[in-house]
């Protein structure tokens, strides 16, 4: 019988996308996706997203910043993670990186920053990404404590 480390191994590579926009959600996501991902062997993808027009905040660079570096320290490797940012819309935006990267997980909070859907059990971000996601994407979604 197999060794559980050997069927693990033997598994294809999984790309993971996790969205993050500091909130405590966005933080369970990554700190699951980092538990559960294999390092040199998935791929972990961080991406921040800011509404505003103009370039994305230095607040989210710094996270996804942060981040990377506690994915270095985790034991992936530079060809194993990246950090993605960009203006706009997050829930397009998360649906074209779902595509453009062949993601097979996107791991994301139940709700993000939005002081007025931060009671709601799963905020409009995740509802569209969920409904909106490709067939052969699964969806993680963090719930609030």
């Amino acid at each position: 019988m197999a060794d559980v480390s050997d069927a693990a191994r033997s598994r294809p590579p999984v790309r993971y996308l996790v969205p993050m926009d500091g909130s405590k959600c966005s933080l369970k996501a990554f700190d699951w996706c980092v538990r559960l991902a294999r390092p040199d062997i998935d791929h972990i993808t961080l991406l921040n997203c800011s509404e505003e027009a103009t370039s994305p905040g230095a607040q989210g660079r710094a996270l996804l910043h942060d981040k990377q570096t506690d994915l270095e320290l985790c034991g992936f490797g530079a060809e194993n993670n990246d950090i993605v940012q960009h203006s706009g819309a997050p829930r397009e935006i998360i649906l074209e990186e779902i595509r453009s990267r062949a993601i097979d997980v996107v791991v994301m909070g139940s709700v993000g920053l939005n002081p007025r859907r931060s009671k709601s059990t799963l905020g409009s971000v995740a509802e569209h990404v969920i409904m909106h996601s490709p067939t052969s994407c699964a969806c993680v979604v963090m719930k609030q404590d």
